[in-house]
């Protein structure tokens, strides 16, 4: 409670959990927008650029339609060699639903299993690539924010929706490793509105070149950021999940973080619903808005 007029404030229940922080992060100052690139980029380099000789690319053509709306996966895919994938792109022949687009798997997958071990984190033959996502704000700005971490990027592709999906190169020996990588991933500030589902290695992408709509699943840029992920490590600072408060103790403690802002707005980061809100400067004021927040 706000006090005033020599009001005392409000005594902290006993039922309400005790603040986990109480040092509030600086405000992460977001990266002007950056426009993407229109050079047409054939879809095959991105599969050259992400994945070995004679290795396995699960690539999910079958998708069926979600009762709440959006698409998912049908089938547990087909299991194609990269050089077959290649082949197919170059000659635009992997046709999927027209509407639905085309989904991948960001990594290669061990060869000699039945398809229901394939398509499972089991599956996966390396641990080489996270999957960062987000599409709560503009494909520009989702761009600049991906440019700006620095992560070793293999390929940023467009989903033909609303959402540009960068291969993070983790290249860990391990799962543990894996998981390790990618919550320092998550940690990352500017990504605080990244898609938080996004952790597993056996993830699903889009597939550059397929049709979605009237839009194109297409390559927006290749190799982009570090060389490597130990060339990323050696250059920024890593905040570690054991740094962190737990998720839990920390939306409880704070409905919303102040993420950055920009002459015309403040970026909020909503704990609870896990999504961005953008607040006009000349919004701030308004009791309304701050209800809502």
């Amino acid at each position: 409670m706000i006090e005033s007029n020599g009001r005392a404030a409000l005594p902290r229940l006993a039922s309400m959990p005790a603040r986990v922080s109480a040092v509030l992060p600086p405000p992460v100052e977001m990266p002007a927008p950056v426009a993407l690139p229109t050079e047409a980029i054939p879809p095959s380099r991105a599969i050259l650029a992400a994945f070995e000789q004679g290795e396995l690319i699960r690539v999910q053509i079958q998708v069926a339609s979600k009762k709440e709306g959006g698409w998912k996966p049908s089938s547990l895919g087909e299991f194609m060699t990269r050089e077959q994938v290649v082949a197919a792109l170059d000659a635009d022949a992997l046709r999927g639903n027209k509407d639905a687009g085309i989904y991948m798997g960001q990594n290669p997958v061990r060869p000699g299993l039945d398809d229901q071990t394939a398509a499972k984190d089991e599956g996966v033959a390396a641990f080489r690539h996270a999957l960062v996502e987000f599409d709560s704000v503009p494909l520009d700005q989702q761009f600049a924010t991906v440019l700006a971490t620095r992560l070793p990027v293999s390929a940023v592709v467009y989903s033909g929706g609303k959402s540009l999906h960068a291969w993070v190169r983790v290249d860990a020996p391990d799962r543990e490793t894996y998981n390790q990588r990618v919550a320092a991933i998550h940690a990352l500030p500017l990504l605080a509105g990244m898609d938080k589902a996004n952790k597993n290695p056996s993830r699903l992408t889009r597939l550059p070149g397929a049709r979605r709509g009237d839009k194109v699943q297409r390559v927006v840029a290749i190799g982009v950021g570090a060389a490597s992920w130990d060339e990323w490590t050696r250059t920024h600072e890593q905040t570690t999940p054991a740094d962190e408060p737990k998720a839990e103790d920390e939306e409880r403690a704070r409905p919303f973080e102040v993420l950055g802002y920009d002459e015309e707005a403040v970026v909020f980061y909503l704990n609870d619903l896990r999504m961005l809100r953008r607040v006009k400067l000349d919004e701030l004021a308004k009791a309304d808005k701050l209800r809502v927040l």
